[in-house]
């Protein structure tokens, strides 16, 4: 697991802000994410003759103080999107299978 502290998020509105991270406040969230950048990459250790999977990132909106980038105000308390965990979506191939639905088709 990734111990994370950002500098920059989006808030629930859009707006991308600036995540304060000093002594007087800091920010840390600990999660587990899909790797390879790549939007929904398969998982590893799927069987891939029977299943189609997806790794799908999930987020939730947590507190932290926040401005928007480059400017000197002062950082007012806000939730912010951050990654909370990752799971794996699976899709069963019955493409593979033609014989076996066509069997279970004359039985109906």
């Amino acid at each position: 697991m990734k111990r994370h502290r950002p500098l920059f998020s989006h808030m629930g509105n859009g707006s991308y802000v600036e995540v304060q991270q000093d002594s007087e406040h800091h920010f840390e969230t600990t999660f587990v994410e899909c790797t390879e950048g790549h939007h929904r990459p398969q998982c590893h250790g799927i069987d891939t003759v029977l299943y189609s999977s997806e790794c799908v990132t999930l987020y939730e909106w947590r507190s932290a103080f926040v401005r928007l980038p480059g400017s000197d105000v002062d950082f007012i308390p806000a939730k912010i999107k951050v990654v909370s965990q990752r799971r794996t979506l699976f899709t069963y191939l019955l493409i593979y299978f033609p014989r076996h639905i066509q069997n279970l088709l004359d039985l109906t």
